[in-house]
């Protein structure tokens, strides 16, 4: 997750070519580096909601007694996995685009264009 927020950082923005009309070298990069702490400190809660499992029970009857047996549903159980990681991933990647937008709107914000 770490290496895909910095991987899009990188593609929209840290690693792009700023320009300034002023600013020296020492200040873009002190610049710079307060762009990605604050990009970093406004990171959005993203809640993944979890799909509940699913049970099946099964039942057989021997004169008067009733004996269930009840058993998690194993294909809904890897399905309810599977979504929880697509769904994971999605925040993530919301996340890492949210942290680059923050980066890009700093440097905007000081004066750097691209």
């Amino acid at each position: 997750m770490k290496k895909m927020i910095l991987f899009l950082l990188m593609l929209s923005g840290c690693a792009a070519n700023w320009t300034h009309s002023t600013a020296s070298r020492e200040q873009f990069y002190q610049d710079k580096m307060e762009c990605e702490r604050y990009s970093f400190i406004e990171r959005q809660v993203v809640q993944v909601r979890s799909t509940p499992a699913v049970y099946d029970t099964q039942c057989e009857q021997y004169g008067n007694a009733t004996n269930c047996r009840t058993t998690q549903n194993q294909s809904n159980a890897q399905l309810a996995r599977a979504n929880q990681s697509m769904e994971q991933g999605g925040a993530d990647l919301g996340r890492g685009l949210a942290m680059a937008s923050k980066f890009n709107d700093c440097m905007y914000s000081k004066g750097y264009s691209k």
